[in-house]
């Protein structure tokens, strides 16, 4: 099977991702390929620059009081104890905003711009011409544009008037 038809069928296949928003990175004349190397290079480089820094927290506990229980008479009663329920324990990376803001401007240092598009339809497809010039170049949004897996990191556009 020849690299473009490889090519050609991962992208068919990876476009049954299902709907929801997603970042798209774009730049001016740029391949995917090139798309993906500068996004996973970013985001190494926010990883090493920033790395996760796990804070472990508690949440406050709280008592349910004692409750007492009786039958339509009144006569027979019984009473539940209180109890205690202990607050949950969560964790959290509170260096994630800031490697996440770190990404953002090393790509646009290498003169990305982000903007958050619709993921395109389960089934929507891509052949012949239109999948070549996915695999080719990233294409600037647009409006009713939706953005199909190209990459492991790397999406590109399909506009509304070349759905089928």
């Amino acid at each position: 099977m020849s690299r473009l038809a490889a090519s050609l069928a991962l992208l068919l296949a990876l476009s049954a991702c299902g709907p929801g928003t997603t970042t798209y990175a774009y730049r001016a004349d740029t391949a995917p390929a090139q798309a993906d190397r500068d996004i996973f290079q970013c985001q190494v480089e926010a990883t090493r620059n920033i790395p996760v820094n796990t804070q472990v927290r508690q949440r406050p506990g709280y008592w349910i009081p004692a409750r007492r229980y009786c039958d339509r008479d009144g006569k027979n009663c019984y009473i539940e104890p209180s109890e205690w329920v202990p607050g949950e324990v969560y964790s959290f990376d509170a260096n994630a905003d800031l490697r996440q803001e770190y990404f953002q401007r090393c790509l646009a240092g290498r003169g990305y711009s982000l903007a958050t598009v619709d993921r395109c339809p389960s089934g929507t497809t891509a052949q012949g011409p239109l999948a070549q010039a996915l695999l080719a170049r990233l294409r600037p949004v647009r409006a009713g544009a939706c953005a199909i897996t190209i990459t492991d990191y790397s999406s590109n556009l399909i506009y509304a008037e070349e759905r089928g």
